[in-house]
């Protein structure tokens, strides 16, 4: 959730999938419930579905919070190459947060109360338990993207306009401004979802 989803779902369906028709990836078969007008993720019983079809070449999106270790465990079974990004949890709370303003309108509560409250709390847009059964995961940035799809897809990345963005100006940002206070700060770095992401910089380099 708020990690450059629809970013990359963009690029590589636009720009690798489709685009670059002499790669044995072209003519995929694109399931993406949000480009299907469904305004929702896949189901798990969809998800397994899905499973049916992986004698034909698909690419199958869905957030983090729909899948179980079990599905991502059958679709590597399947022959499925399973990738994710992740990004600073500071970043994605004050992504989210700004991104449900601008949904919905002003919340009753402030920056600061929505990261103590969001804290190791099991929401979707954390970091799931299975992230190590992945084939790749990494922090997103545009150098680390580039370098998955030289290796992924053997193809370079080409300028494309960044799509579904918050007004969210980055966690250091609202730390400076005190809108994020030392309490929530400390809560976060201590947390579990701070712990896994940052073993996931490490593996990733």
């Amino acid at each position: 959730m708020k990690t450059a989803g629809s970013y990359v779902d963009r690029y590589l369906c636009g720009e690798v999938l489709r685009r670059h028709r002499l790669r044995p990836w072209r003519n995929h078969v694109i399931k993406n419930s949000w480009r299907d007008g469904l305004d929702r993720d896949w189901t798990e019983d969809e998800l397994r579905g899905f499973l049916d079809l992986a004698d034909r070449r698909i690419y199958v999106h869905n957030h983090s919070g729909g899948w179980t270790e079990d599905l991502v465990r059958s679709y590597r079974d399947s022959g499925y190459y399973t990738f994710s990004w992740v990004r600073d949890p500071g970043d994605t709370l004050c992504s989210f947060y700004h991104w449900r303003i601008e949904q919905d309108g002003p919340p009753a509560e402030s920056l600061d109360a929505f990261v103590r409250e969001q804290v190791d709390a099991g929401r979707p847009w954390e970091v799931p338990s299975w992230w190590e059964h992945l084939d790749f995961i990494a922090p997103f940035s545009q150098v680390a993207f580039e370098t998955f799809l030289a290796s992924a897809f053997g193809v370079r990345a080409r300028a494309v306009e960044r799509v579904n963005k918050s007004t969210n100006k980055g966690y250091d940002h609202y730390r400076e401004t005190g809108e994020v206070s030392d309490e929530a700060h400390g809560l976060l770095e201590a947390s579990e979802q701070m712990r896994v992401f940052r073993e996931i910089c490490t593996r990733a380099g």
